[in-house]
């Protein structure tokens, strides 16, 4: 474990894999995740999310967070590993893949075959 630079011991806490907060700041492991409320959600996909941001670990994801989805959500759920992506996402702008590995969005209009090949 990483010491983490300006972190609040007494109100250090973990919140879910790889995710914790303090009183001040979110973190991933060592990685300070600014702007997150504490009106916070973190799905079985490990999207951490609120009503303005989103974060896929210490990635910051450019889509709408009020209207944030994952359009393949049940396949990632029942998955052996729900955190591997590629990951087809939706906002009210559009729909992407998001390469989780190589930390890449992009949008795409062929959702079924990003999903049949699941986008690699």
């Amino acid at each position: 474990m990483k010491k983490i630079d300006n972190a609040d011991p007494e109100t250090f806490k973990k919140i879910g894999f790889s995710y914790a907060k303090d009183k001040n700041h979110f973190f991933c492991e060592d990685v300070k995740l600014p702007g997150l409320s504490e009106n916070y959600t973190i799905n079985v996909c490990g999207f951490l999310y609120d009503d303005t941001i989103i974060y896929h670990y210490d990635f910051r994801i450019d889509v709408d967070a009020k209207t944030f989805e994952i359009l393949d959500f049940e396949e990632h759920s029942k998955a052996t590993n729900p955190f591997m992506g590629p990951f087809l996402l939706r906002d009210k702008m559009g729909t992407y893949l998001y390469k989780d590995r190589s930390k890449e969005l992009i949008p795409t209009d062929d959702t079924t075959s990003v999903i049949r090949n699941r986008g690699y």
